[in-house]
């Protein structure tokens, strides 16, 4: 179904939205041409200013030379300087008290303007007088150039100012700096913070490796000792009496000499964060170390290895109690070599930590001199470029073009302002055409109805007038309304292969579906067909009034009861002459004319259908309409006429009307022209297409 996207026809578009759019169109152009008619003349004064050398020296050297957007900024803040309240305020009272202007008035007629890499700077002034132009621009350019000598130097000198009574507490700091890293390494012995950090790594790793070798040694020296404690006891001999038990550290001598090798090792890691291990320094105190080792080794044995505490009774046990002996003391030594490297490792990790931090304090204080000297050299150097800027000869502004007069009015081509108007106000009218016929919800022609249904036109019916009475006797009877109907009806034959069931169906309510069904109905029975006419809009019935026909029982009645619905078939009664002749003219737009009038005035032989009203309402009307009984119906009913036509409800209303249009052979759509609107049109096809049902074509009724 193609009923979205649709291409718009903008000719066809003006025709349908012909007033509206003559309407906007002609007030838009009528209103800008008010504008231009009524629009004062408007005169322009020009001046040029050459302004080379005068932008604001800046303390410190820019990060990247010539510099677009800093450029650009500078200039946009000379620009706002020059168009400030006190300057234009200066260039009003140049020009005395006889004038009107305010500082706000002047900045909304003032122009400046600095062309694209060039130091000119371009002044503009709009007046409606010529002259009054001129000589506020020439009191305004006589302003800039008063401005610019007075302020040609200041910049320079106020930045010299600015960096000589800074300078001095830069200098200040930068000497405070160099003096706390000297005072920082004199006090912690520091020559180089990160070589007295990787040594004292150094010497970390060293006694973590001595550690190692000592837990070593003196584990092999335990299982030595056992080992011969083992042996004694095998032979019968009590090691705790062949060796005394001399407790070496209560022996003063042991200890001196104890304390002094703890000192000389204290001294070692201290220095080991200074020297490398190879420097004088450091070899001396490792000496020293070994020469007391080995003298508190000479003491072990002379408080444990005296000859008389040794008793044997042979060589074998004399030779085992000596080495028992040297166990013990090698044990002794051992022993206290561990506690030693012990607290050495201790200490070197003291030592690092402390090192790791002096060296974090150092290069806070080494980047803190780095950041002065900086200053102090950034600062000089400025210093030096402003004095030699200063002595040089800075040029003030010239005028390169004085404020000219001007002779013709920027605004005077009327000619061309009427046509944008009039171009504008065409092209006004086009779009509110477009987007009208675009969103507009009213259908109007028959083409459009083509491109939302993709349906086949069976006919076209027309508005149907009042017919003269003294016609209706008289064969043929020509008249607009009938010859459509009787069209359609040899439409609808000329399809016809075999007996039909066809639903009438509308979109939405008052579309002159039951008036077209009956008077179809007719057409057809005048063309020789059997033709029933069942009323199955249960909700609003309107076959049994336009046929003047009782509906008391009708089709409800036979889908509720076991009465056949034989039982309930009636001919159409003609009404009254005075009676017909209301009804038309009442309801002419759905075409209330009724063929009935002419069938029953014609020659005897014509053929007349058979109609079965709606009948008496019932609850759930949709339910029976979707019955098995229905269903019954249609089948018994294509059986024993040629053609059936079922009026049904609309599309938007009863339920029972979709599942009803399934069942039959053949669907119509009826669709009234200008009553019915895009999206009512858009669902009853969704609708259709839903219930799955064969629509033959659509009629228009006008």
């Amino acid at each position: 179904m193609e009923n979205q996207n649709l291409e718009i026809n903008l000719p066809r578009a003006l025709r349908n939205h012909f007033l509206v759019a003559s309407l906007v169109g002609l007030g838009i152009f009528g209103l800008l041409a008010y504008r231009t008619i009524r629009e004062p003349l408007k005169y322009q004064s020009d001046s040029l200013i050459l302004i080379a050398n005068q932008n604001t020296v800046p303390l410190v050297p820019p990060l990247r030379e010539d510099n677009p957007d800093q450029k650009k900024d500078a200039q946009a803040n000379d620009i706002e300087i020059l168009k400030s309240r006190a300057l234009l305020t200066r260039a009003i009272n140049r020009l005395g008290a006889q004038n009107d202007l305010t500082p706000g008035k002047l900045e909304d007629n003032l122009t400046l303007r600095q062309s694209k890499g060039t130091d000119i700077l371009l002044v503009s002034y709009i007046d409606n007088d010529p002259l009054k132009a001129k000589e506020i621009l020439e009191a305004l350019v006589s302003t800039y150039l008063d401005y610019s000598q007075e302020s040609k130097l200041s910049p320079v000198r106020n930045a010299i100012g600015f960096i000589e009574r800074i300078l001095p507490k830069i200098q200040i700091n930068l000497k405070r700096s160099s003096e706390k890293i000297t005072a920082f390494r004199k006090d912690n012995g520091l020559d180089n913070p990160d070589a007295n950090a990787a040594l004292a790594f150094q010497r970390k790793q060293e006694i973590n490796q001595r550690l190692t070798e000592a837990k070593a040694n003196l584990n092999q020296g335990q299982k030595l000792y056992q080992s011969l404690q083992s042996q004694a006891n095998q032979i019968g001999q009590n090691s705790s009496k062949i060796i005394p038990s001399a407790i070496v550290s209560q022996d003063s001598t042991y200890q001196a000499l104890v304390n002094q090798l703890n000192t000389i090792q204290i001294q070692y890691s201290l220095e080991g964060t200074r020297y490398l291990p190879n420097h004088p320094v450091m070899r001396e105190l490792q000496e020293r170390s070994e020469r007391i080792n080995q003298l508190i080794k000479e003491r072990i044995s002379q408080v444990m290895g005296l000859p008389k505490q040794v008793t044997s009774s042979g060589p074998i046990q004399q030779d085992l109690a000596v080495q028992l002996l040297k166990a013990q003391i090698n044990l002794v030594d051992l022993s206290q070599r561990l506690r030693d490297m012990q607290w050495l490792k201790s200490q070197a990790d003291l030592d690092f930590e402390r090192i790791i931090q002096l060296q974090q304090q150092y290069r806070e204080l080494e980047r803190q001199y780095r950041l002065n000297s900086q200053d102090v050299d950034s600062f000089l150097t400025k210093l030096r470029e402003l004095k030699i800027r200063e002595a040089q000869e800075i040029s003030s502004w010239k005028i390169v073009q004085p404020p000219s007069l001007p002779n013709v009015p920027i605004n005077s081509n009327y000619w061309r302002s009427l046509l944008i108007a009039l171009v504008l106000g065409i092209l006004s009218a086009a779009a509110v055409a477009y987007l009208l016929e675009k969103f507009g919800q009213s259908i109007k022609e028959p083409e459009k109805i083509k491109e939302l249904t993709s349906l086949p036109l069976l006919g076209q019916i027309p508005l149907a007038g009042r017919v003269n009475p003294f016609l209706l006797n008289e064969l043929p009877l020509v008249d607009p309304f009938s010859e459509a109907i009787r069209s359609l009806a040899l439409v609808i034959l000329g399809q016809k292969t075999s007996n039909k069931t066809i639903a009438l169906v509308s979109a939405i309510e008052q579309e002159g579906k039951s008036t077209i069904t009956h008077n179809l109905g007719y057409a057809l029975a005048e063309l020789g067909q059997k033709v029933l006419i069942v009323d199955a809009d249960l909700l609003e019935p309107n076959i049994d009034e336009i046929c003047n026909l009782s509906n008391v029982v009708g089709l409800t009645t036979a889908l509720s009861s076991d009465t056949s619905w034989r039982e309930f078939i009636q001919q159409s009664q003609p009404k009254e002459q005075s009676n017909n002749s209301k009804a038309s003219s009442q309801s002419s737009w759905s075409g209330s004319l009724s063929l009935q009038t002419l069938i029953s005035t014609k020659k005897p032989g014509y053929l007349s259908p058979d109609i079965l009203t709606a009948g008496p309402s019932l609850l759930s009307p949709g339910a029976w309409l979707a019955s098995e009984k229905m269903g019954t119906f249609l089948k018994q009913w294509q059986e024993a006429y040629d053609l059936v036509l079922l009026d049904t409800h609309s599309l938007s209303g009863l339920i029972g009307t979709q599942s009803l249009l399934s069942k039959v052979d053949e669907v119509i759509l009826i669709v009234r022209m200008k009553h019915l609107n895009r999206s009512q049109l858009n669902n009853a096809m969704e609708v259709l297409n839903r219930s799955q049902c064969q629509i033959s074509g659509m009629v228009l009724n006008n």
